[in-house]
């Protein structure tokens, strides 16, 4: 059970950028009545090659600090 701010779901071969908690997190903090953030999704193929990026659905605004 989580008992954080934030949940992040990694499934067991999820690879996670370098920089991608602080992104995510970053537009829910900036944007409070946001619920759930996604990011795109790069297949690897079993040598470890990278293949397609399927890209997630972003509404750019969001990552606007609000004034």
């Amino acid at each position: 059970m989580s008992n954080g701010e934030f949940v992040k779901l990694v499934c067991a071969d999820d690879l996670l950028d370098k920089n991608e908690i602080e992104k995510e997190t970053g537009v829910m903090i900036l944007n409070p009545s946001v619920n759930l953030v996604e990011s795109d999704t790069r297949l690897i193929d079993i040598n470890g090659k990278k293949q397609d990026l399927l890209k997630g659905t972003i509404n750019r605004d969001l990552l606007k600090e609000k004034k």
